[in-house]
């Protein structure tokens, strides 16, 4: 990739410190999506609204109009995939359970790095950029086809 360079000398240093950091709130997200509980009381995967029991609240958006926002239901499919549940994950959002598996590997990568792996061109900095353009875009794409196919119906 023109511009990049790899991490080398004092940098490095800092790269690991900064990739240390980034692995520990990977795995903090990651316990945290295993403590929440995507399930209604009859067992089945809630559709939304996971995040309400870390005290955040309701999605204004899906409050108002009715319609969910870009990322209703990434919490509860991230938390369906730290609990074992990839197909029902995937069915209350596949972008939330794409960002749950690369976040994972993000993690799994940075833990690397803070080891010792050298970074090369992948530096914790870029890394956890690169996740959050992934998000940002999965979100996007899936919003995108939520509308066109409101906008059929409608």
């Amino acid at each position: 990739m023109p511009g990049a360079q790899e991490v080398t000398g004092a940098s490095s240093a800092d790269n690991r410190r900064l990739a240390g950091g980034f692995a520990v709130l990977g795995v903090a997200a990651f316990a945290a999506a295993a403590w929440l509980d995507p399930y209604d009381a009859a067992g089945r995967p809630l559709p939304h609204g996971t995040h309400r029991q870390l005290g955040l609240p309701p999605c204004m958006l899906n409050f108002v109009t009715g319609l969910p926002c870009p990322a209703c239901g990434m919490t509860t499919s991230i938390a369906l995939l730290a609990h074992g549940d990839p197909a029902a994950a995937w069915r209350v959002n596949w972008a939330g359970t794409l960002v749950g598996l690369l976040g994972a590997a993000t993690t799994l990568w940075l833990a690397a790095c803070a080891a010792g792996l050298p970074a090369g061109r992948w530096p914790a900095e870029t890394t956890v950029c690169r996740l959050v353009i992934a998000a940002a875009i999965l979100a996007t794409v899936r919003y995108a086809t939520l509308l066109a196919a409101w906008l059929r119906v409608a």
